[in-house]
């Protein structure tokens, strides 16, 4: 806390500050407000576009557009995960098959 605020780099909130719990709540509950988080982040994401694109813009291919970003992305780090998860399981393979050889020659 700063000055009686919460310190902004600070990851997880202080507990007066957290977002209540849910897990009380039975699954219909909580499977309907996720769905209205969804959908209000939709709500959100299409106001910015509005906001970029001003009352006369498609909204629509604007829409399109981000998507398709955000798509390119998201593909972009899953690749980026599958290569470097490859590249540590070779890397573990190496090191399995180095030690199982001194074993080997070591008996």
């Amino acid at each position: 806390m700063v000055n009686g605020l919460p310190n902004h780099s600070q990851l997880i909130p202080p507990p007066d500050l957290a977002p209540p719990s849910v897990k009380h709540l039975p699954l219909e509950k909580r499977i309907e407000i996720w769905a209205e988080l969804v959908d209000e982040s939709d709500a959100l994401v299409r106001a910015g576009l509005r906001a970029k694109i001003g009352p006369d813009g498609d909204l629509q291919a604007a829409y399109r557009e981000w998507y398709a970003r955000q798509m390119t992305e998201h593909e972009q780090v899953l690749y980026a995960f599958a290569r470097n998860l490859t590249r540590l399981e070779a890397a573990h393979k190496e090191s399995v098959d180095e030690d199982s050889s001194h074993e080997k020659n070591s008996n």
